[in-house]
């Protein structure tokens, strides 16, 4: 039976900690090292962490100075001994099945990918993710294919309904400092995959509080264009597979997030950068392949108040 290493990062979460922590205790697949990091939480999750780590000898515990969450995944990878990865987000929880199926599934993929359930924070389903729907094994194509032309996009990029093999996660760092953090990091973790094996189980509950990061509107969007762009730049540059419509999509994709984020920051130097970014591998794009869906989205996205207009009436 092959080690799991499940990495926790905990920051002000003593309400939901306990609840997560024993669903990870709980699990069917028992060969399993849980690393919880505590990002220098000012509640009492630390102590939380460290009372379950004196009855559990696979818990390990570290503290550390308040880095954000890319931090911590980043310091639990560098703690983590196991051949797969796991992570699992402190106010979060996971069903007693989820490794084992997980592992069961995986086909020899690199990359294994389930379905989610939203819960409120008393554990009452809101929404289920069906996305995915039915088992598979993708190669790296058709996972960027399905990211973008079939709406997959939450349920594949996110970091925590996932297991990972130690190949996938080879020189990778998440972006401290960054909303939007698993955007900047799939396309390079994909590219370490060989295949990818996607299971239409609901097997992670995602647990939605109202001041949590995913539930905010609005925000980051800067952050999110500068990944898509760096996106982008890695499948021009960096890629196994040269896939000229995934790289259409992903500039469109940054076009909605550039326009937007023209008005998160009274300082505009951020925003002109990654527009001169932008026009830069629009123009090189269409050198490739003409577009006019591109082409128009481009247009737009000069003018940041007209495009918000046309967003707010569509959402």
């Amino acid at each position: 039976m092959k080690l799991v290493s499940v990495i926790v990062p905990v920051y002000n979460v003593q309400l939901y900690l306990e609840k997560c922590l024993q669903s990870i205790v709980d699990q069917t697949y028992k060969q399993l090292e849980i690393i919880v990091v505590d990002d220098g939480s000012t509640d009492n999750s630390g102590k939380v962490a460290d009372d379950f780590a004196k009855k559990n000898a696979n818990i390990r515990v570290y503290h550390k100075i308040n880095g954000g969450l890319s931090s911590a995944r980043n310091y639990g990878i560098k703690h983590a001994r196991g051949e797969f990865y796991v992570f699992i987000d402190s106010d979060d929880f996971v069903d007693s099945n989820f490794i084992k199926t997980m592992m069961e599934k995986r086909d020899g993929a690199d990359l294994v990918i389930s379905n989610y359930t939203k819960v409120d924070i008393k554990g009452n389903h809101l929404e289920q993710d069906k996305q995915i729907k039915k088992d598979g094994l993708w190669n790296r194509t058709e996972f960027w294919n399905r990211y973008y032309f079939e709406g997959l996009w939450i349920t594949c990029e996110v970091s925590w309904n996932k297991l990972y093999s130690r190949k996938a996660l080879e020189n990778i760092e998440f972006p401290v400092s960054k909303l939007h953090e698993d955007e900047f990091v799939i396309g390079p973790i994909v590219d370490n995959c060989r295949s990818i094996k996607v299971v239409n189980d609901s097997l992670y509950y995602y647990v939605q509080r109202e001041n949590s990061i995913m539930h905010t509107k609005y925000k980051g969007n800067l952050d999110l264009a500068t990944a898509l762009l760096e996106r982008y730049e890695f499948f021009a540059r960096d890629s196994k597979e040269k896939m000229i419509d995934i790289q259409e999509a992903t500039l469109c994709a940054a076009s909605n997030s550039l326009a937007l984020g023209f008005f998160e920051k009274e300082d505009k130097a951020e925003y002109y950068s990654l527009k001169h970014r932008f026009d830069v591998f629009v123009q090189q794009q269409l050198n490739q392949k003409k577009s006019r869906r591109l082409f128009l989205q481009a247009q737009l996205c000069k003018y940041p108040r007209l495009y918000r207009s046309f967003y707010q009436l569509r959402h």
